[in-house]
């Protein structure tokens, strides 16, 4: 049983308001509403075909998603004995978004329509109806044929979504209820339909400033979320476009700071720096989302320029010279009411010569309640300092935090940038870090103010690149590492290629006590 101070540090984490509404919700039992569906609403306008992904069946009834395959065919259909994340996916729909499927497409809605009678299983959980009931507005906005019982399923799954929403977990859930909300008001027409896009935009008008920050960061700081979600937000542009509304879109404003942001924290390589929870399957690669938006008819996205690029209120710095592009992180853990997707990766960086990653955080394989998790978390995973065994936050379960670490101070110039974080503080223990960024060169200085402790500072490799010393240095690819008085270790890590995909790699491991400085010098 929970001690008394678990249970207050863990409701801490909550707004007032989101408890409330949260036992309100728990007591009161969701209805399933099968009125016949609201008729369709007169489109106006054209429709952009949305963004493509894979179908991902690989035979009859068998599904490869997040790097596994299961079948849905066995004694449970659509339930099979897979990880809870590899389930929210099979019940996305996101196979509905591939082009040349149609037929398998409306055997693959009936099949599931057919063996998920409300409310029961995965499929009605609250975020995986919000991205199907999305999914299934665009597959029909595009031209398919619904099968039989499609729309009237649309539209109970819409009613049930309305008494289940997230307003307990906020954050991205939340904002996904309210997307599918919006859209649904769109497809549908009537009052009741109304009362949906009206419940909808209320929910994005209140949650757009509190989860969009002023440099265009969702909230939860973690680049593949953001991208997710401004997929989202782009396709309610793009059927709000279709159905002809200009009577105000409540995403507009935050819109062009979110896509510049999603701009700056693009690799070299066109995918996403892997701070916090970050996985190559969570979103579309940040080229393609740009391509959706102006393909819908928005404008070229502010993009990165030479030298430092700076999002203060995400805490995230790049730095761009002629052959590298370097990503700094000095920001927050994550929001207070949400720490789920947050790491331990505070004043940790990743590193691009000439297009290629060289230095990366481990990444997210997983989001099971599991080892994995809890070290893919841990201040171990990043390109950081850790003190002993201790943790810049505590880390509970798999998408819980206890007392967590807070950026302390923080500066950024034209070619460097400090911070400081109290991760350390049972320890005595201040971390400061100070990046110099030259042309051919990074020079990294660490601090620990306070108790003498031996402290280790970890440079994650991708995977390929093979460490070799060289003196009192090491040379790994193009660039050669030099850490005076330093002890050195060449250790293996796992790096998550992607969900459920794990790739060995080597990681540098240097040793210190008190100051450290690490020069990354360019070959």
């Amino acid at each position: 049983m929970p001690s008394l101070g678990l249970l207050v540090r863990t409701l801490s984490q909550y707004d007032p308001g989101q408890l409330v509404n949260y036992a309100a919700r728990r007591m009161a039992r969701p209805k399933v509403d099968n009125r016949p569906a609201p008729p369709l609403r007169t489109r106006g306008g054209a429709f952009v075909h949305p963004i493509l992904r894979p179908y991902y069946e690989t035979q009859a009834g068998s599904f490869r998603l997040l790097n596994l395959e299961y079948s849905v065919t066995g004694a449970k259909p659509w339930h099979p004995e897979a990880p809870m994340l590899w389930l929210y996916t099979l019940h996305y729909h996101e196979a509905l978004s591939a082009t040349g499927h149609s037929a398998q497409q409306q055997a693959f809605i009936s099949h599931w329509i057919a063996t998920n009678p409300p409310p029961a299983g995965v499929g009605w959980h609250p975020y995986p109806i919000s991205l199907r009931v999305v999914q299934w507005i665009k597959w029909l906005m595009r031209g398919e044929t619904p099968p039989d019982g499609m729309i009237h399923s649309l539209a109970t799954q819409v009613r049930y979504l309305t008494q289940i929403l997230e307003t307990h977990l906020g954050a991205n859930h939340y904002f996904s209820n309210a997307v599918a909300l919006s859209a649904a008001g769109f497809f549908f027409g009537g009052e009741e339909a109304e009362s949906w896009r009206r419940t909808g935009f209320a929910i994005l008008t209140r949650e757009f400033p509190k989860q969009y920050l002023a440099d265009g960061a969702h909230f939860e700081l973690s680049a593949s979320y953001h991208g997710l979600l401004l997929e989202s937000i782009l396709d309610l542009e793009n059927i709000a476009n279709a159905y002809g509304w200009d009577a105000g879109r409540p995403w507009r404003q935050a819109l062009p700071r979110a896509r510049h942001w999603m701009a700056l924290m693009t690799r070299p390589d066109g995918g996403y720096p892997q701070f916090n929870d970050c996985a190559r399957s969570a979103a579309p690669a940040p080229g393609i989302i740009d391509a959706y938006a102006r393909a819908i008819g928005l404008p070229e996205a502010d993009q990165a320029v030479p030298g430092m690029n700076d999002m203060a209120e995400s805490g995230y710095s790049r730095f761009d010279a002629a052959r590298y592009t370097a990503f700094a992180d000095s920001g927050r853990f994550g929001p207070r009411t949400q720490p789920g997707h947050g790491h331990c990766d505070m004043l940790s960086f990743e590193l691009s010569v000439d297009g290629k990653l060289i230095f990366s955080n481990t990444g997210t394989s997983t989001y099971d309640r599991n080892a994995i998790r809890m070290a893919e978390r841990s201040t171990v995973a990043h390109n950081t300092v850790q003190v002993g065994q201790s943790e810049q936050t505590e880390i509970w379960a798999a998408f819980r935090a206890g007392r967590k670490a807070h950026i302390t101070g923080r500066r950024v110039e034209a070619d460097g940038v400090s911070a400081a974080h109290d991760g350390y503080r049972p320890l005595g223990i201040s971390h400061n870090r100070h990046f110099q960024f030259a042309a051919d060169s990074i020079t990294i200085r660490d601090e620990l103010i306070g108790r003498r402790l031996p402290a280790t500072s970890r440079l994650h490799l991708a995977p390929g690149i093979v460490p070799v010393t060289d003196g009192a240095d090491i040379v790994a690819g193009p660039v050669r590492i030099s850490a005076p008085g330093a002890t050195v270790r060449i250790a293996d890590y796992e790096f998550a290629e992607d969900f459920n995909l794990r790739v060995p790699a080597k990681v540098i491991e240097l040793g210190f006590t008190g100051k450290l400085e690490t020069r990354i010098l360019l070959t």
